[in-house]
């Protein structure tokens, strides 16, 4: 039972499918068009200038210094930015 009626019951997880939906017809007639979220090629502008990648180029982590350095500033004062900045990355760099 839910702490609030409001709230309602749990959904149970949903599950992601990858698949081409058809939009009915009544929907086309008022306009509404399907836009791909997921590019399976390189889209160019007008300008000819490449607007997105496939989704299977990675995306590339650049930390702000390199380890040696970032292991010196996470040794700082635990009121320091640059500590927790610095503590951000080597965790990053550990679940890699």
């Amino acid at each position: 039972m839910a702490l609030f009626a409001e709230r309602g019951e749990k959904h149970p997880d949903f599950e992601v499918r990858n698949e081409e939906i058809e939009l009915p017809t009544h929907l086309k007639k008022d306009g509404v068009e399907a836009v791909e979220t997921a590019f399976k090629a390189n889209v160019k502008g007008d300008d000819g200038s490449v607007l997105t990648q496939p989704s299977g180029s990675g995306a590339v982590m650049s930390p702000p210094a390199d380890t040696k350095t970032l292991t010196t500033w996470a040794k700082g004062p635990i009121t320091s930015a640059l500590t927790w900045l610095a503590n951000f990355w080597l965790r990053m760099f550990k679940k890699q």
